[in-house]
């Protein structure tokens, strides 16, 4: 899923055949390299660092192949910000009857910017997103909020109204982001939305659902 967001298309090799010239750089390497480094009477790490400088320039002027298009693949990377985003943990969950999810076995709900529980219908899906930065994200329909723990009895001792959330790592509520209207998330979002009404099939159907 994270490969799909950020436009790489993987390609699997289950063999060392299927990887094609790779494994024929290794082959001519193993094969020629060693003999190189000899008769250039190379014997320590040191001497083999120095030489490679001129081997690499040589190797590449006898097997070097043209690409078929010669402009570049690499594009800008995106924010640490989208990074942390694309880069996570995700499951899908059912929104239940008090507006909680239930994730690695404990109830949490989502907050606005101003540290307010956010409602949903009943039997909604959002995906939940466990960030590597320690935080717990709700994803839906291009819409962010940081999920917060909800302790076991906490929804009935606090007081209307009051805003004693915190994080799931213990620290006060950062203030959600609007993601921009490019990020891939959106970008995503958009385009699940636009094979949903072509084909008329239910989220269930999505080929990568996970």
């Amino acid at each position: 899923k994270a490969l799909e967001i950020l436009g790489i298309n993987p390609i699997k090799a289950l063999s060392p055949q299927a990887k094609g010239r790779i494994e024929r750089l290794w082959g001519t390497l193993q094969h020629r390299l060693v003999v190189d480094l000899r008769v250039a009477g190379v014997s320590t790490p040191e001497e083999a660092n120095a030489f490679l400088a001129s081997y690499r320039t040589r190797h590449n002027d006898l097997f070097a192949v043209p690409p078929k298009d010669e402009a570049t693949a690499f594009v800008p990377a995106p924010s640490k910000e989208d990074l942390a985003l694309i880069l996570c943990r995700r499951a899908f969950r059912k929104v239940t009857g008090d507006s909680t999810v239930s994730w690695k076995g404990r109830k949490w709900s989502a907050l606005d910017s101003q540290g307010r529980k956010v409602l949903f219908r009943k039997g909604v899906e959002v995906e939940v997103l466990d960030l590597l930065d320690g935080r717990t994200v709700l994803h839906r329909q291009g819409a962010f909020h940081e999920l917060v723990r909800v302790e076991e009895g906490a929804e009935k001792k606090t007081p209307k109204g009051a805003n004693a959330a915190t994080s799931s790592t213990g620290e006060r509520v950062r203030k959600p982001w609007t993601p921009r209207p490019d990020h891939p998330w959106k970008r995503e979002y958009e385009r699940m939305a636009s094979r949903k009404r072509i084909r008329e099939h239910s989220l269930e159907q999505i080929p990568w659902r996970g």
